[in-house]
C-alpha cells in the first residue's frame, strides 16, 4: 500500500483488525549500558555496519568481544526487541536478535506489547511505506536521522495476533 492510498486504506480493514499509532504497541527500550560497565564486558556490541540493510541480517556473531568497539554509551537489547536503524533510514536496517547485547544509539531497540508479534513488528519497519515515513521527517542532511517521534505516531494495521503470526510466515 503507497502512502498516498493509505488514508483511504485506513478505512476499511478486515473483521478484528484495527488502526493504531506504532507508539501504542512498542515503546523505545532506551536502556543505557555504560561501556567501561562490568555488564558491557559480557555483552557483544552491534553497530549499524552489523546490520545489514533490507533484510536486518545480524551480520556477526554474537559471541566475543573486539577490545575498542562500543567505546561510546550503548542501549542494551535481547531477544524480546527488534533493533530499529533510525541513521540513514533509507538504508532499512531492521534486526531481530536471538540474543542479548548493546547496540550503538544510533539503533533503537524497540520492545512490542503482548498485542503486537515483534516478526510483525519488524515485517511492518521494513516496508516501504515505513522507511518513507522515516524519511519524510529525518533530521541532518549529510547524516540524516529518523525522527522517532513521528515514526511511532505512524498509524498501522493490527490485525489478531495469529493473523500477525500468519502474514509474516
Amino acid at each position: 500500500m503507497s502512502v498516498a492510498t493509505h488514508k483511504h486504506a485506513q478505512k476499511v480493514l478486515p473483521p478484528g483488525w484495527r488502526w493504531v499509532r506504532l507508539g501504542a504497541v512498542c515503546v523505545q527500550d532506551r536502556a543505557l549500558v555504560d561501556p567501561k560497565s562490568e555488564a558491557a564486558a559480557h555483552l557483544s556490541y552491534l553497530g549499524l555496519e552489523n546490520i545489514e540493510s533490507q533484510t536486518g541480517r545480524i551480520l556477526k556473531a554474537a559471541i566475543g568481544l573486539i577490545a575498542d568497539e562500543g567505546i561510546s554509551t550503548t542501549f542494551a537489547f535481547d531477544a524480546r526487541h527488534v533493533l530499529y536503524g533510525k541513521l540513514r533510514p533509507y538504508l532499512n536496517k531492521v534486526a531481530l536478535p536471538d540474543f542479548a547485547g548493546r547496540c550503538t544509539t544510533e539503533v533503537i531497540p524497540l520492545l512490542p506489547k503482548p498485542e503486537l508479534d515483534k516478526t510483525y513488528l519488524c515485517w511492518l519497519l521494513r516496508r516501504t511505506d515505513t522507511v518513507a515515513v522515516a524519511m519524510r521527517d529525518v533530521t541532518g542532511s549529510r547524516m540524516p536521522r529518523a525522527d522517532m517521534s513521528a515514526i511511532l505516531k505512524y498509524k498501522i494495521p493490527l490485525p489478531p495476533l495469529p493473523v500477525q503470526h500468519e502474514i509474516v510466515r
